[in-house]
């Protein structure tokens, strides 16, 4: 088994409870997340820059429900 299977395997096992198992594309939306995930793991796609998303994303305490 690959390095990139390996990390696939494991990160199936992290995300299955993450996903409802009553959605009819369970199976495709946990290999294409496990997928993700292990291709970030070895670089192959580089991880978000969350700093940058978070400054873009200005949430005033005025927008918040509660």
């Amino acid at each position: 088994m690959t390095e990139r299977e390996e990390l696939i395997e494991d990160a199936k096992a992290f995300y299955c409870d993450m996903i409802p198992y009553d959605d009819p594309d369970y199976e495709k939306y946990l290999q294409e997340i496990s997928e993700l995930y292990a291709d970030r793991m070895l670089g192959i796609v580089p991880w978000p820059d969350m700093g940058e998303e978070c400054e873009n994303n200005v949430i005033d305490d005025d927008d918040l429900p509660f």
